[in-house]
């Protein structure tokens, strides 16, 4: 396994682009970031028989792999996992199910659908919604961690920094309920390149889920984004959920899996 500097920039990008809704945030990321001008960010790569065939990148404190090879250096992979001590590692679910196998004493498995959401009523959101601002990310961060499955895996000052870096830079963008000035209801693009848009970070406070405040939002985001003529894709952990896009019309492109690290 070798880091990745700009001269291999072109041909990672090339390598993820022929199957990107199996590794969206690492195109998104490189194309958006390079190789060297983020310092939250290490790429490494490898390769076989001279073709590359291994990307693994670093974000923050995740690391997302992808490989469509049959032979890969699967404990390269597993020594920069256990050399980074990361939160999160995710990527397709064979992948993580292959890596599990050697990192179970640290890490737990879940598993989910990855969707692109081509067909989603739209709803009236009746006012309620806000787009949200800088000043908001450290409570929206706090809503997203306050929920051990969608937030379990983050320290709450470091989310915070990746929204707001991710605002900053043009990488994402935030919608928001409140209620009595708090916010109670968050969805999120994050991360977005070109035509291509990640949402995520869907959460409503639990005294306040018999309202369908995720639905309006939901609604909400991905009606903007297509309008703007993006290809919008999702990250689904419950079968329930993923009834409901089947149902809309939707298309479940593939399943990905995600490690988290014990008693983090």
């Amino acid at each position: 396994m070798k880091v990745a500097t700009e001269n291999r920039l072109s041909e990672i990008i090339n390598y993820l682009a022929q199957d990107i809704a199996h590794c969206l945030y690492m195109y998104i990321d490189i194309s958006k970031y390079g190789l060297s001008s983020n310092p939250n960010m290490t790429v490494w790569y490898d390769t076989y028989e001279d073709e590359l065939n291994l990307v693994v990148m670093k974000y923050h404190d995740s690391i997302r792999i992808y490989t469509r090879s049959n032979v890969w250096d699967v404990d390269g992979v597993k020594d920069i996992i256990s050399n980074e001590k990361v939160l999160m590692v995710s990527g397709r679910l064979d992948l993580i199910e292959l890596i599990y196998t050697l990192c179970n004493d640290n890490y737990e498995i879940t598993s989910g659908y990855v969707y692109r959401l081509e067909n989603y009523k739209i709803f009236d959101d009746i006012g309620l919604i806000e787009v949200a601002q800088e000043s908001d990310m450290l409570e929206i961060a706090e809503l997203i961690c306050s929920d051990v499955e969608i937030g379990g895996h983050y320290h709450v000052s470091d989310l915070a920094n990746q929204l707001l870096e991710r605002m900053r830079t043009g990488m994402g963008r935030n919608l928001i309920i409140r209620d009595n000035g708090k916010i109670i209801a968050h969805i999120a693009t994050y991360a977005e390149y070109n035509n291509i848009a990640i949402t995520s970070g869907l959460i409503v406070h639990p005294d306040f889920r018999k309202f369908p405040y995720g639905t309006l939002l939901e609604s909400r985001l991905v009606h903007i984004l297509q309008n703007e003529g993006m290809k919008v894709f999702t990250f689904v952990n419950k079968r329930n959920r993923a009834k409901l896009l089947d149902a809309m019309g939707n298309t479940m492109c593939g399943m990905y899996g995600k490690l988290v690290l014990k008693n983090a």
